[in-house]
């Protein structure tokens, strides 16, 4: 989305700080519904393999944040952070963003030259999944040998993208620090108007 503009120096400065890979107290965010003890010890089978999922450590961004995103990228979005993909192996496993979301995403820093965002569908399901199931049993999926590749994309660096994380998603070949910005919309506040190219 490259008539979004860029996001200011200061508000990349202040997500480098909130998001900083760090050590965190997995209890408070399990008793809080962050996330769950199996999010912490998720193994996913890659290529034969078995090995431990990468994780997102989240930030909260400033009100000074929160007004320019207001103003400049979508007026009516329901929250917003910084994120950063933390871990020790090169894979953080297929999953679909719960609950649904549309996102507007903003890579800042990519990690490894190498990291690809891959998409995949699960035989015998839909490739976008339903945003009004929050208990959708392929919601994390721990067999990346048991899907359907769909595709693999490198996401530009400082360039607004609308990201839809009802498709089952991983992101791979990605062993370093992977910071982002995202801002999340209810996809009840927007359409799309797809026309087939002739």
């Amino acid at each position: 989305m490259p008539h979004l503009p860029t996001v200011p120096e200061k508000f990349i400065q202040l997500a480098r700080t909130v998001a900083c890979p760090r050590s965190i107290d997995q209890n408070i965010l399990i008793s809080m519904g962050v996330h769950n003890e199996y999010y912490f010890n998720r193994q996913v089978i890659k290529d034969g393999k078995l090995v431990t999922s990468r994780i997102q450590q989240y930030g909260k961004m400033s009100n000074e944040w929160e007004q320019w995103c207001r103003k400049n990228i979508f007026p009516n979005f329901y929250d917003t952070s910084a994120r950063i993909s933390t871990g020790t192996s090169d894979t953080h496993g297929a999953h679909l963003d719960y609950p649904g979301k549309v996102r507007l995403y903003y890579l800042i820093d990519q990690g490894d030259e190498t990291a690809e965002t891959v998409f995949y569908m699960k035989p015998g399901r839909p490739v976008v999944h339903s945003i009004q199931d929050p208990e959708d049993p392929d919601r994390i999926v721990d067999s990346h040998d048991d899907l359907i590749e769909l595709e693999r994309v490198q996401f530009p660096v400082k360039q607004w993208i609308l990201f839809n994380g009802h498709v089952l998603h991983a992101v791979e070949n990605n062993s370093g620090p992977r910071l982002n910005l995202t801002v999340d919309i209810d996809p009840a506040n927007f359409s799309f108007l797809i026309r087939p190219q002739t």
